[in-house]
């Protein structure tokens, strides 16, 4: 399922929601967003797939890594997703490398401050391509 399959299930599951119950209060779309980014969010954190922990997919890499060096060429895996995974993993590596300092010292006022950043970007990227 794609984060996009995600998102329209748990639309369609908050509209029937609010309709089983009945509720027609104020700004019933706001509401019925707003129960869909709960239920998402909740199936996100709660995933427990394989494809989904990043454990497994820094095994997978790990293996084609080995095989690289030990061979001098490996075989990525030929599916989309898994190599959507696999390039989404690594750049999350790689950005936690280049960061590292950061990591370890940075003020928790100023990785607030990121954060705050980062969830309005995501908001008005959202609202923009709604």
């Amino acid at each position: 399922m794609t984060r996009d399959d995600l998102h329209t299930l748990s639309t369609a599951l908050a509209f029937a929601g609010m309709m089983l119950k009945g509720d027609k209060g104020e700004n019933p779309t706001e509401r019925i967003n707003g129960f869909a980014k709960l239920i998402e969010a909740y199936c996100l954190d709660t995933s427990s797939s394989p494809e989904n922990d990043p454990e497994s997919i820094d095994i997978a890499i790990e293996q084609y890594k080995a095989e690289l060096v030990a061979e001098g060429s490996a075989q990525l895996p030929n599916d989309r997703e898994t190599l959507v995974r696999f390039y989404d993993r690594l750049l999350l590596r790689q950005i936690r490398s280049q960061q590292r300092e950061f990591y370890s010292s940075g003020p928790a006022s100023v990785i607030a401050d990121r954060i705050l950043k980062l969830v309005e970007a995501e908001i008005e990227d959202a609202e923009t391509h709604a």
